[in-house]
């Protein structure tokens, strides 16, 4: 209803009381006043309710995202691991625990490319097939584990101790001094002085070296030189003990 330009609410509320009902008049403006105070309320509560549901779901991705890249490092580290575990294996030579050849080619090459200056040296057992020959094949492998681990005993943290077949064996550290890596000769000489087998036999170290230091040579050159005089050594030796070595 519309009175002098105000428009009004006509209301009742049943008394519940002889059919009685209870009659009034109220404006539109407070009508519309508490209707809109009444929405305000509930688009505010309907927000809130959404930005918690929001929130919730965020709260839920992250801890699902967090599991799965915790999960996801957790299977990385145990396959590199693992991973490491089969290269130390392909690397490492099964009786004496020294690199194997296969290593010791891969860091001749290794230290060719990045041109580091580094002394290689070329040992060999000199008197070994005897032990082999006279004592039988354990007693040989258990020289062998016996000079692996005199030579691991002597090279340093940063250089590279290999076996690289039967009684052969070879070094890599870094050196620029030729005078250090003469006293390191002399000290791998002194490797193995004697073996007692039963009873004691002389088992001596044949030792060559070269140095890749201000030089241009390939892996290939410095292990030919380092060879050579490994065989000079040998030859100094059967001529020192006047016999035969094998």
């Amino acid at each position: 209803m519309c009175i002098r330009d105000r428009n009004y609410y006509l209301v009742y509320q049943p008394v519940g009381f002889q059919d009685l009902t209870i009659v009034g008049i109220v404006e539109r403006n407070v009508v519309d006043a508490g209707m809109r105070k009444v929405q305000c309320v509930t688009i505010f509560l309907l927000a809130f309710l959404a930005l918690a549901v929001v929130a919730a779901l965020v709260r839920s991705i992250k801890t699902d995202l967090r599991f799965v890249l915790a999960e996801q490092e957790e299977a990385f580290h145990r396959e590199s691991t693992e991973r490491q575990k089969m290269e130390d294996l392909a690397n490492t030579d099964g009786l004496t625990g020294l690199s194997n050849e296969r290593f010791f080619n891969a860091t001749l090459q290794k230290k060719e490319k990045a041109g580091e200056p580094f002394a290689l040296f070329y040992l060999d057992l000199d008197s070994f097939k005897p032990v082999n020959d006279t004592y039988g094949h354990d007693v040989g492998d258990q020289l062998l584990k016996a000079v692996s681990l005199r030579l691991r005993t002597c090279v340093r943290s940063t250089d590279y101790a290999f076996r690289i077949g039967g009684d052969e064996f070879a070094v890599i550290a870094a050196a620029t001094d030729e005078d250090a890596v003469k006293a390191a000769v002399e000290t791998l000489r002194r490797l193995c002085a004697e073996w007692d087998a039963k009873e004691e036999y002389p088992v001596s170290i044949a030792v060559g070296y070269a140095m890749q230091a201000g030089r241009t040579m390939t892996a290939d050159e410095l292990f030919m030189e380092a060879d050579a005089a490994m065989y000079r050594n040998k030859a100094e030796i059967k001529k020192a003990v006047g016999g035969i070595s094998r």
